[in-house]
C-alpha cells in the first residue's frame, strides 16, 4: 500500500489539506506517522474485506431472487437515463438497490459477532454488567429476531427497507452490520460505496443466477463466509 507517501505529500502541503478523514488525523497532532498509517491500512481492510463478503452475499441473493433483480436493473437504467451524468454521481438515487444491500447485511452481515468492552457498571433493565465484562454482541442473531422483524424475518425481503433504516424494524437501533453510535465502522461508508458501484456495473451487463450447486452453508467466524463458495452464473445481457 502507499500510504507512507500519501502521507508524506500531504504532510509537506499542510495548509493545503483536503476537509477529509485523513486531514483531521494529521493535523489533530496527537498521533504519530506510524499510527496513522495503521489506521489507514485497517480502514482500506475493513472495507475491502467486508465489501468483498457483501458483494459475494448479494450476488447469491440476487440470483435467488430474480424479481429483485430486475427491479435494481431496471433503476439503474432508468436513473442513468434521466440524469446522464457518471454512476458514482448518482448513486444516492439507487434506492432499490440500497434496499437490496441492506437486507443482504441485515441477513449475512459481514461480521455476524463483535466484542464490545464494559469500562464502567452498566444497568441493563435487571441486568447489571459489571465493568472490566467483555461482551459479545450477536449481530446475526438480532438481525434474525423474529419479535424485531416480524415473522418473515429469515426470508429475502429488501421492501422492509423501503422508508428507510430507522422504520424496517421494531427498534430503530436494531439493524446493525457495521454497528452504531460513535464507534461505527469507519470502513462502512466506502464499503457501501464500493459494492453500489459494482452491483451497479454488473447488473448494467450481466443477468446473475445461481448455479444448481449452490448450498446454502454459512459459516460464522471473524466474518461470515459461503461455506460452499458462491457459485453464481453471469450471463452477458
Amino acid at each position: 500500500m502507499k500510504f507512507h507517501g500519501i502521507i508524506e505529500r500531504r504532510l509537506k502541503n499542510v495548509n493545503q489539506q483536503e476537509n477529509d478523514w485523513l486531514s483531521l488525523m494529521l493535523s489533530s497532532g496527537n498521533m504519530t506517522k506510524h499510527q496513522i498509517i495503521d489506521e489507514c491500512c485497517a480502514m482500506f481492510i475493513a472495507g475491502s474485506e467486508s465489501t468483498n463478503i457483501l458483494l459475494a452475499w448479494t450476488c447469491v441473493h440476487l440470483g435467488i431472487n430474480k424479481m429483485w433483480q430486475d427491479k435494481a436493473r431496471d433503476e439503474i437504467f432508468e436513473v442513468l437515463h434521466k440524469e446522464n451524468r457518471p454512476l458514482v454521481e448518482i448513486l444516492g438515487r439507487l434506492k432499490i438497490l440500497t434496499m437490496i444491500i441492506n437486507e443482504t447485511l441485515r441477513l449475512c452481515p459481514a461480521v455476524p459477532f463483535i466484542m464490545k468492552h464494559a469500562q464502567e457498571d452498566i444497568k441493563l433493565g435487571e441486568l447489571t454488567i459489571p465493568s472490566g465484562i467483555d461482551i459479545e454482541v450477536p449481530i446475526i442473531s438480532v438481525h434474525h429476531e423474529k419479535t424485531i422483524w416480524g415473522e418473515n424475518a429469515s426470508q429475502f425481503d429488501p421492501s422492509r427497507f423501503s422508508e428507510g433504516i430507522s422504520k424496517a424494524s421494531k427498534h430503530p437501533m436494531a439493524f446493525m452490520p457495521f454497528m452504531n453510535g460513535p464507534r461505527i465502522c469507519l470502513g462502512m461508508n466506502f464499503a457501501m460505496i464500493e459494492a453500489k458501484v459494482t452491483l451497479a456495473m454488473i447488473l448494467q451487463n450481466f443477468d446473475i443466477s445461481i448455479s444448481p450447486k449452490y448450498k446454502h452453508v454459512p459459516v460464522g467466524g471473524l466474518t461470515l463466509k459461503q461455506g460452499s463458495g458462491a457459485p453464481v452464473i453471469f450471463r452477458k445481457i
